[in-house]
This record gives structure tokens, C-alpha cells and sequence, in this order.
């Protein structure tokens, strides 16, 4: 799902219809158990001068919120019991163990204090800036009082409208995008004009969905200032099952035929495939390996003898994105850095799938990046900083989703241990490009019955081992496995370095990027 903001170009008269959604939210957020008691859903919708959709809308927003939280909880749950583990198991002494188990000890009673907690609407940090100030409260009058209005202003949310396709795509308003307008109608008495601004692309965007009204659900959110459009990308680019349809014919169909069924859902499965390998080319894939700093990618086709041909390599250098400034969150030149990181990573993805449509691309092969422990290295506070702060693994996803859904390209997730070893060992290029090599072999046999992730190790790969330095009998090398531990247990350096008389490097859009291009020739 994708969601276009627009600022909002008249005053139109809604303040009240947020509100009153706003008390609605608040009320179901915490009482959520009764949202589908008829006494308790009539006495809201009557209080709150709210018509049972947008009760509807609420209570999906609030549940999403919900789930959201219980998810979060839960991750925490686990996260402290991996700390008391560690810190059970920990054996260390010496001032390095108390300082490691005095960071382990602070990570853990911040969680705990963190559990449990709920929504502070308005915002938590203002909410504790007017309690501090509060405490010698004269001086500090005309402060309280402008934080006060900004806590108000924050809890007040915007309206919500869940969208629907057989009603013109929602109930609730009637488009007009190409013109910039649309209608709000919150009752049968009451028609309200919203006009907005609209970028080029925006626009473009929007008279996409201007023909498509009806075929697809758009669902909107509305305050004094701005209004969010959201769409679901898939379905606007034609690249979706089609559920309904498959339904439709479903119920025709007796309900003891289950063979019957499976075979109208392989059907509508393959009609999904052929429309999303319109103008691609099946066997193409684009993998990538992710790193905060470098990012290895490659454009590949499978050979009949296991091998690959490749059509494209290359390596995305952001480091100078990850520069340490020594500064506060909330310092103005820091903050500028974490937009100009968000930015780039965005201009990143919009480069790679740019380069997969030029290749006709029918899959995208990336890291599964859940399978990633999320514990804390004691051991390297940059590489945690970089990997837990810096690295947006979650703007990643979403990006990936977003432009896998808008080309119609198939998203593999595959599991990337020891993908940078095996990947070096096997392969002559420079370190993240041979990591992305071997995360497109697993790709490409992800789904073959009896395949490996992990390929067999060969008598060349166990030379290549020994001319990087392993001194070990070689019927200790049994598996990918057993060899890295020996790499690791010995020290030796297994990952190629950059050859420069290799490469064309260049900006990724412009001098003032903080991304290099590096392209193998």
C-alpha cells in the first residue's frame, strides 16, 4: 500500500469531524474489547456524531495499532530474555566484563521500564516537557501554555475512511483528481470542497487512479491541513490476483470439489504470472547483498550447467552517508544527515529497479533480513551503531515491496548465512559483488525440490581456501560450515578487496551525493 500526502489548498470546515474521530479513537484504543457490542458501538456513534463506517474505519485503525504494539511488546519480551541469558552465561572479569555487563544490566532496565507501556497521545516528550517546567511553573508561564496548545493540536487525529471499490472507491468522498478537488461527505446533509496541491509525479499518480475509480479501494485521511490518499500499488499497476474474480467462479463450483477449486486457484495464479512477466524476461534476476556501507548487486542468468551469465555488476558505496558527527539527535546539522541518509537510501532503490527494468527483470532476490539475530555485539560498537541505528532495514523493505509491486516483479527472500564467505571463496570479485552472486544462486534454486541453500563445496573451493592461508588437513574441511569456522578460528582474511583499475566509479545522480557507484568493467 502506498500513500500520497497532499497539502490541502482551502480551510475546509473539518476541525469538528476530527475531533469528535479522534475521542472516537481514544475511546475504542482502550476499550477495544467491546468494539463490536451493539449497546457500546450505538452510544459512540451517537455521542461522537459519527455514522457506523467511519465506527468501521476506527476500529481497523485502532486494531492495526494494536497488533502493532503486542508485536512490539513481544519483541522486547524477547530481547530481555536473551540479555538475562547473556549475562547468566556471561564468565568474563576484569574491568571489561563490568563494563559489558553494566551495558547489558542499562539496556535491559529500559526495557523493563518500557513494558506495558501505551499511546500518549499528544506526545510523550511534550507531555514531559510541561511536567518538568510545571515544577517552578511562574517563570516559565508562556512556555507551559505554548506547549499545552501543541499537546492539544497533537492529539487531535485525522479522520479515516476505509476505501471500497463497488462504492466509486469510498463512500465517503467523491474524486476528482484531475482537477485537484474532491468531495467529503460525513452525512447525507453535509458536502464538503477539498482542494489541493498536487506534484508532477503526484499528479501522475493520481489521474492513474482518476481511471481506475470504482476497480479499486482508496482509502483517505483528512485533517485542516492535508490529505493522505492511499492506494494499493499492486492492483493500480494490474499486477494483482484477482481475489474476487477467482471467488466469483469459486462458488459456481460444488462444495465437495476441492480438486476442482485447487485447479481454478492454479489458474488465476498463472493468469497472475502472465501478466507480471509481460515484456520481462522469466530467467533474469537481480540480486543484492545489504550492508549499511556497501551494497553488492548483480544482474544474472541461470546457465543449463549450474553456472551464471552475467549481464551487470556493481557496488553502491554509501559510507559517507554513515559519517560520525558527535553530535545530539536533535542537532540541527545531525538531523540534516539522517534526512540526507533517508533520501539517498530512496534515490538507492529508485537507481537498482531503474537498472531491473532496463534488464527485463521477472525476480528481485534479496536478503532475509528477519533472519538476522537482533542481538548486540559487545565487541564493536561502530559496526553496532551502523547496523542497529543507521541501518533502515525497515524504509528497505518497504522500497523493495513498493517497487517489486509497481514492475511486477517477484520478490525472493532468501537466508544469507555465510553468503559473504561462500560467495568469496567461489567467486574473483570485489566482496559485496561475490555476496550477491551467491544470494542470486540461492534465489535461483530457492524453490527446486531437493536443492541446498548452501552449494557443494568443490575441490577447487578448498584450494582456494588453502592459497588464502588455511593450514588445516583437508578432510577437516567437511562442509561450508565446518571451513568457516576454521577461517574464523585462524584469522585469516577471506573477503576480496576492491580493485581499483577494475572500476568506473561515479555519483549515483549527482556531485553532491553521498553515494558512489562503483561499476566492474
Amino acid at each position: 500500500m502506498l500513500t500520497l500526502k497532499l497539502k490541502v489548498k482551502n480551510s475546509p470546515p473539518v476541525s469538528d469531524f476530527c475531533k469528535n474521530y479522534s475521542f472516537l479513537y481514544r475511546k475504542l484504543y482502550a476499550n477495544f474489547e467491546l468494539f463490536k457490542d451493539e449497546n457500546f458501538k450505538k452510544g459512540l456513534q451517537t455521542k461522537y456524531h459519527l455514522d457506523s463506517w467511519f465506527y468501521e474505519s476506527c476500529g481497523i485503525e485502532v486494531q492495526t495499532k494494536l497488533a502493532q504494539e503486542k508485536t512490539h511488546q513481544e519483541k522486547q519480551a524477547n530481547q530481555i530474555q536473551r540479555i538475562e541469558n547473556e549475562l547468566s552465561e556471561t564468565k568474563t572479569e576484569g574491568r571489561k566484563g563490568n563494563r559489558k555487563t553494566f551495558r547489558l544490566h542499562r539496556t535491559m532496565a529500559y526495557l523493563k521500564s518500557r513494558q506495558g507501556k501505551r499511546i500518549t497521545f499528544g506526545g510523550l516528550n511534550t507531555l514531559r516537557r510541561i511536567s518538568f517546567l510545571s515544577n517552578d511553573s511562574a517563570p516559565n508561564k508562556a512556555e507551559i501554555a505554548q506547549l499545552k496548545t501543541t499537546y492539544q493540536e497533537q492529539r487531535v487525529l485525522p479522520i479515516y475512511s476505509v476505501g471500497e471499490a463497488p462504492q466509486k472507491s469510498n463512500r465517503k468522498f467523491k474524486f476528482d483528481f484531475e482537477n485537484q478537488k474532491m468531495i467529503f461527505k460525513p452525512n447525507a446533509a453535509t458536502q464538503i470542497k477539498i482542494e489541493f496541491y498536487a506534484s508532477k509525479k503526484q499528479q501522475k499518480t493520481l489521474n492513474q487512479l482518476q481511471t481506475r475509480l470504482g476497480a479499486l479501494p482508496i482509502s483517505v485521511r483528512l485533517s485542516e491541513s492535508f490529505v493522505w490518499v492511499t492506494y494499493d500499488e499492486e492492483k493500480l499497476a494490474g499486477y494483482e490476483f484477482k481475489t474476487n474474480d477467482y471467488k466469483k467462479e469459486a462458488k459456481k463450483l460444488d462444495r465437495t470439489d476441492n480438486e476442482g477449486r485447487k485447479i481454478l486457484f492454479q489458474q488465476y495464479l498463472a493468469d497472475q504470472k502472465r501478466r507480471k512477466l509481460a515484456n520481462k524476461i522469466e530467467n533474469r534476476f537481480l540480486a543484492v547483498d545489504l550492508n549499511p556501507e556497501h551494497i553488492g548487486f548483480c544482474v544474472v542468468e541461470p546457465q543449463a550447467d549450474s553456472s551464471q551469465k552475467v549481464l551487470h555488476k556493481g557496488v553502491l558505496d554509501c559510507s559517507n552517508l554513515n559519517t560520525r558527527m558527535g553530535l545530539s539527535s536533535t542537532d540541527p546539522d545531525q538531523v540534516a544527515q539522517n534526512h540526507k541518509r533517508r533520501f539517498e537510501l530512496c534515490e538507492l532503490w529508485k537507481y537498482l529497479f531503474r537498472l531491473a527494468t532496463h534488464y527485463k527483470v521477472a525476480t528481485f532476490v534479496g536478503e532475509d533480513l528477519a533472519f538476522k539475530p537482533e542481538t548486540v555485539n559487545e565487541k564493536a560498537s561502530e559496526a553496532n551503531r551502523k547496523t542497529q541505528n543507521l541501518w533502515h532495514r525497515e524504509l528497505t523493505q518497504k522500497l523493495i515491496q513498493k517497487y517489486c509491486n509497481t514492475f511486477g516483479i517477484e520478490n525472493v527472500s532468501v537466508i544469507p548465512a555465510y553468503s559473504s564467505f561462500i560467495g568469496n571463496i567461489q567467486h574473483a570479485d570485489y566482496d559485496p559483488i561475490s555476496a550477491s552472486l551467491e544470494i542470486a544462486r540461492r534465489g535461483i534454486v530457492k524453490y527446486t525440490k531437493g536443492s541446498s541453500i548452501f552449494p557443494p563445496l568443490l575441490s577447487q573451493d578448498v584450494d582456494t581456501m588453502y592459497q588464502l592461508g588455511l593450514d588445516v588437513p583437508r578432510d577437516s574441511v567437511g562442509n561450508w560450515k565446518q571451513a568457516f569456522g576454521l577461517f574464523a578460528a585462524s584469522g585469516l582474511r577471506y573477503r576480496r578487496a576492491l580493485d581499483p583499475t577494475t572500476v568506473l566509479d561515479n555519483y549515483l545522480f549527482s556531485y553532491k551525493s553521498c553515494i558512489k557507484l562503483y561499476t566492474i568493467v
